[in-house]
């Protein structure tokens, strides 16, 4: 009995290290030089799609097809969401690599011919999806959409960024109103508790705030104008404005909030800022969307070739 009960938890503590990883390559998509890869812990791995080839087809790795993805999200079962702003559609990547496509209408999003399109998307504990598009944040939950937040009048505000809480539970967001006419721009942050929108509080004049991340311990990042900022309780206060970026497209921050992920540049350089220097760890990824897996062991991204990749951490 004792001897059963030990390969019953050893088979359980392998299913975890499996979730807590995926999605895993599958052996066709690996580089053909594993060895080197893995002692030199480099990458990439493909995951999912077909390098500089467009399409909107659900399938197992290489098999699918995007077309201009955007924002990544790791969900706490290691499935990944992505948001496949060519095709108006939000896609979900299995532990097994399968990709299938929520149930959401592209109308759902906006108007499709002003390419009001999905950009940013997080999951909470309890399944519930949120999707960021310019015009309308979707709630998506058990194969259907539960609720959509609408701007009054697009032309003089649009949604941000969205991400869940450290703990999961509810999501933040941000909202930017923009009136060109005036040369107003100014950025906001609130909640979605129990599917409702909390009030906006201002974090920014004459900045907008874009893509998001509330995860990490502490502090809270989003994006503006090309740079870091982080939010704190007087507003926005940029993050390492003597480092030179290129111009910052994606942010992804460790748990512990000690290490710092950009997707930065002409050529989607993936970038690391650690100990307060800044280093390039993946160059010429031509990365869009970035997230680290719940391990922290490997970092995920869309890329601007249609596929999405994952590289291990260095």
């Amino acid at each position: 009995m004792k001897k059963s009960l030990t390969f019953a938890v050893l088979l359980l503590s392998i299913a975890a290290c499996k979730q807590e990883e995926a999605p895993s390559p599958t052996l066709q998509n690996v580089p053909t030089d594993l060895t080197t890869t893995l002692a030199n812990n480099t990458g990439p791995w493909l995951v999912a799609g077909t390098a500089n080839t467009n399409g909107f087809t659900d399938g197992v790795g290489a098999a699918a097809r995007f077309e201009s993805i955007s924002g990544i999200f790791v969900a706490g079962d290691g499935s990944l969401y992505v948001c496949d702003s060519g095709n108006g559609a939000v896609r979900k990547i299995s532990i097994q690599n399968r990709v299938t496509t929520l149930k959401i209408a592209p109308e759902v999003f906006g108007e499709t011919e002003f390419s009001q399109t999905p950009y940013y998307v997080a999951v909470l504990n309890n399944g519930t999806v949120g999707i960021q598009a310019n015009a309308n944040l979707v709630l998506y939950k058990d194969g259907a959409v539960i609720k959509t937040f609408k701007h009054i009048d697009i032309s003089t505000g649009q949604f941000g960024g969205i991400d869940t809480d450290p703990t999961g539970t509810f999501f933040y967001i941000t909202h930017n109103y923009l009136n060109l006419q005036d040369n107003i721009i100014k950025g906001y942050l609130g909640t979605i508790k129990k599917n409702e929108m909390s009030a906006f509080t201002q974090i920014a004049d004459q900045k907008t705030a874009d893509e998001l991340h509330t995860r990490s311990k502490g502090t809270q990042y989003t994006l503006s104008n090309g740079g870091l900022y982080a939010i704190t309780p007087t507003g926005m206060t940029r993050v390492f404005a003597d480092l030179n970026t290129g111009g910052i497209h994606a942010v992804a921050v460790n748990k512990a909030g000690t290490e710092i992920y950009l997707s930065a540049g002409d050529n989607g350089d993936i970038k690391r800022i650690k100990n307060n220097q800044l280093t390039t760890i993946y160059p010429n990824a031509r990365a869009n969307g970035i997230a680290l897996a719940n391990s922290e062991k490997f970092l995920y991204y869309t890329s601007r070739n249609n596929t999405v990749v994952r590289i291990p951490v260095p």
